[in-house]
C-alpha cells in the first residue's frame, strides 16, 4: 500500500528506499523520543549541577564543569577503571572476532544437527546461568587442568605445567603466552559475547554467491587465497557490524567494572551530579574510540552489489 502510494507520488526509487529505511527505524525514534529523550536531557542537566534534596524534592545549583574535573582529577577509581576498561575491550576485541569467524566456518558446513548446534552456540545469550554462569565464577584453565589431573591422578598429562612448558618451549613471546592464558581463562565470557558476532558472520557467509568460489578454483586458488580474496573482502561489512556490536555490548555490559563504579558512585561518594559527568565523559570517550574504529576499518570495506 505504502509503495503504490509513493508510486503514485512519482517519487523516485532512491528516495523511496529512503522513506522506507526512515520507516524501519521509526519505532526507535518514536520510543527514544517517548520513553529516553526526557531522562537523557535530564542527566546533562544533572552533570553541570549540585542536587540539593529537599522535602518537596530537589533543587539544581548550577557548578559548571566542577563535576566532571572531579570525576577526572579527584575521584581515586574512575580514571583508573576507564582506562583499564578500554583495555580489556581492545584485548578481547581479537578473540572475540577470531572465535566468532572460526565457529561461523563450522557452522556454515552440511552435517547432520547443524540446527541444533547452532542453537547450543545461541544459548549463552538467552541462558546466562547454569553451566556458564558456574563457569564464569572461576578460573576455566585452572578447573580444567585439576580435573584433568584428577581423572589422570597426580602425574596427569594435562597440567598447568606442562601447558605452560609447552608454550614457553615453542619459543612464544612471554607476552603472547600470557595473553593466550588469559583468553583461556575468559572462555565462558568470550562464548557469550560471541553468540551474535557468529550469527552475523554466518548469515555473511552464506550470501557469498558460490560461483566465486568456482571461479577461483578453475583459477587453481588455494584456500588462503580463497579467504583473502573472495571471503574476507565481501565479509568485511559484517567484520564492521561485529566490532561496533562487541564494542557497544562490552562497554554497557553490566560485569563491566566502570558501570558497577559509576552505580556505587550514584548513591556514594559522588551523588547524581558527579555520577552523571561520569556517564558523559565514558560516553563521549566510548564514541571517539567507536568513530576511530571506524574510520580505520571503513577504509577496506567492499560492498558488493
Amino acid at each position: 500500500m505504502i509503495l503504490r502510494l509513493l508510486r503514485k507520488l512519482n517519487i523516485s526509487y532512491k528516495s523511496q528506499r529512503e522513506i522506507f529505511g526512515y520507516f524501519f527505524i521509526s519505532p526507535f525514534i518514536l520510543g527514544f523520543l517517548m520513553f529516553f529523550l526526557y531522562p537523557f536531557v535530564m542527566s546533562i542537566i544533572f552533570s553541570i549541577s549540585e542536587i540539593e534534596l529537599t522535602t518537596g524534592g530537589f533543587n539544581l545549583n548550577f557548578v559548571g564543569t566542577e563535576n566532571y574535573s572531579y570525576a577526572l582529577f579527584s575521584d581515586p577509581d574512575f580514571t583508573y577503571e576507564v582506562v583499564t576498561s578500554f583495555g580489556t575491550i581492545a584485548a578481547e576485541l581479537p578473540i572475540i572476532i577470531i572465535f566468532s569467524y572460526f565457529v561461523a566456518v563450522l557452522l556454515n558446513q552440511k552435517f547432520k544437527g547443524r540446527t541444533t548446534a547452532r542453537a547450543i552456540f545461541f544459548l549463552p545469550v538467552i541462558l546466562s546461568a547454569g553451566v556458564i554462569h558456574y563457569m564464569d565464577q572461576g578460573d576455566f584453565l585452572q578447573q580444567a587442568m585439576t580435573a584433568s589431573a584428577q581423572l589422570g591422578g597426580v602425574d596427569g598429562i594435562l597440567t598447568s605445567e606442562v601447558i605452560l612448558n609447552l608454550l614457553y618451549q615453542m619459543e612464544l613471546p612471554d607476552n603472547f603466552v600470557e595473553y593466550i592464558i588469559t583468553a583461556v581463562n575468559r572462555t565462558p565470557e568470550i562464548i557469550n559475547a560471541a553468540a551474535i558476532p557468529i550469527l552475523i558472520f554466518l548469515s555473511g557467509l552464506q550470501s557469498i554467491p558460490q560461483s566465486l568460489y568456482e571461479v577461483a578454483d578453475i583459477d587453481g586458488a588455494t584456500g588462503w587465497e580463497k579467504f583473502w580474496k573472495v571471503t574476507f573482502p565481501l565479509l568485511s561489512p559484517m567484520l564492521l557490524a561485529n566490532v561496533i556490536y562487541i564494542i557497544v555490548d562490552s562497554f554497557t555490559n553490566l560485569n563491566n567494572e566502570i558501570i558497577s563504579m559509576i552505580q556505587e558512585s550514584l548513591l556514594g561518594r559522588g551523588g547524581f551530579g558527579v555520577s552523571s559527568a561520569m556517564i558523559w565523559l565514558y560516553f563521549l570517550l566510548v564514541i571517539i574510540f567507536l568513530a576511530i574504529i571506524i574510520k580505520i576499518i571503513s577504509r577496506n570495506i567492499i560492498y558488493m552489489e
